[in-house]
């Protein structure tokens, strides 16, 4: 099976069925889409391993002393045989720190319905891991303590600091 026409085949099939005039996969097997709120979702094809991946930004993550807790917690708990994430993997990516989410879809099996239900799930995916890193962000922001409200309470127990 050639994956990249097959891969080619559904994005044009996607395109149609939303009504954009031309949608397709760069050289380098990529192709970007942008949503209504300008978040950016990248399709890639994986020919080595016949699948398509959606990779998307969800924006930075502080780096420590900023960094909060509560991000990672979220993010490793969603990834916990990706009950929390729909199947996506939630990461950091080293260079830029951005927190990313990541699926990918194998397409020997692939029809243009699941192709654009897989993608209309990325997008949600999207909007609500994005909501929830803000939801996160903001409340630490609101904090006064240095600490979380778990740390405050272990701090009132006996617990020696250095």
């Amino acid at each position: 099976m050639n994956i990249v026409g097959k891969a080619s085949r559904l994005l044009e099939e996607f395109a149609r069925s939303r009504g954009i005039a031309q949608l397709e996969f760069g050289e380098d097997g990529d192709c970007a889409l942008v949503d209504d709120r300008d978040g950016v979702t990248h399709l890639q094809i994986d020919a080595e391993n016949g699948r398509l991946i959606c990779l998307a930004a969800l924006g930075e993550m502080p780096s420590p002393p900023e960094c909060h807790p509560e991000i990672l917690h979220d993010l490793l708990t969603a990834n916990f045989c990706w009950g929390g994430s729909c199947g996506a993997t939630l990461a950091i990516e080293a260079q830029s720190g951005q927190v990313v989410i990541q699926r990918s879809l194998p397409l020997a099996e692939t029809d243009p319905g699941s192709f654009g239900r897989f993608v209309d799930e990325f997008f949600e995916l999207t909007d609500y891991w994005e909501g929830r890193l803000a939801q996160i962000r903001a409340t630490r922001m609101e904090d006064d303590s240095p600490f979380s409200a778990s740390e405050d309470e272990a701090a009132a127990g006996p617990m020696i600091r250095i």
